[in-house]
């Protein structure tokens, strides 16, 4: 097989596209304002993810985020990290996400901070529905 018939079957192995340490608080903040450059970057990440996590665990973790207040929120990290050791170590998009919402977790610190995560899962969850039905659940 060719360099570049080699790269083309493992596309997902590269990076992601991007969302820095430096897009975090632009994040948790986004319900606030509405930045497209932000949202593109939330799309391009799941759509850079999405074949390897599935709905029910997006959906399972989002139920817990969607009722979660500021002092329960932290809980839901071991919770990542039991979902993070169950899930198959090819399944790097599940991971990366899942790091991301643990990086983000730990910065959320006030309510309005809060409402921001949830938002961000919310746009997370609605680029993942909207890539899984559009792009299908191709196997790799």
């Amino acid at each position: 097989m060719s360099h570049r018939n080699r790269n083309n079957r493992n596309r997902n192995d590269g990076p992601p596209p991007a969302i820095t340490a430096n897009d975090h608080a632009a994040l948790l903040l986004m319900h606030k304002s509405g930045d497209n450059d932000l949202i593109e970057k939330v799309k391009k990440f799941v759509e850079a993810n999405y074949r390897d996590i599935t709905t029910s665990q997006l959906r399972n973790i989002y139920s817990q985020v969607k009722k979660a207040s500021l002092q329960d929120l932290p809980l839901i990290r071991p919770k990542l990290a039991y979902i993070a050791g169950r899930t198959d170590t090819k399944k790097r998009g599940m991971h990366r996400l899942i790091d991301l919402l643990d990086e983000l977790i730990q910065k959320v610190n006030d309510e309005e901070k809060l409402v921001g995560f949830k938002t961000f899962f919310e746009s997370v969850l609605a680029y993942h529905k909207y890539y899984e039905k559009t792009q299908g659940r191709k196997i790799q």
